[in-house]
């Protein structure tokens, strides 16, 4: 597993594959006909809180692309 106390505020391309990888086993529904997630942006940043608790949550828009917000973990995300 990549280094977790990474402060660069760039994105790390390894670490970004990682993520990518584990996810496909938990959302394979999300995948592309060439088994591949269709990727929008990577960011890095902090991870702040929120007040109520994280926020994550599946919304479909129109045309049926999905978002998934998963944000709010503060320093345990």
């Amino acid at each position: 597993m990549a280094e977790c106390w990474n402060r660069d505020p760039e994105p790390d391309p390894a670490v970004t594959e990682e993520i990518l990888q584990r996810c496909k086993a938990i959302a394979p529904q999300l995948l592309n006909e060439k088994g591949e997630f269709e990727v929008v942006a990577v960011q890095a940043g902090r991870r702040p809180s929120r007040e109520g608790g994280p926020r994550v949550a599946l919304v479909k828009h129109a045309g049926g692309k999905f978002i998934c917000h998963n944000y709010g973990h503060g320093g345990a995300g």
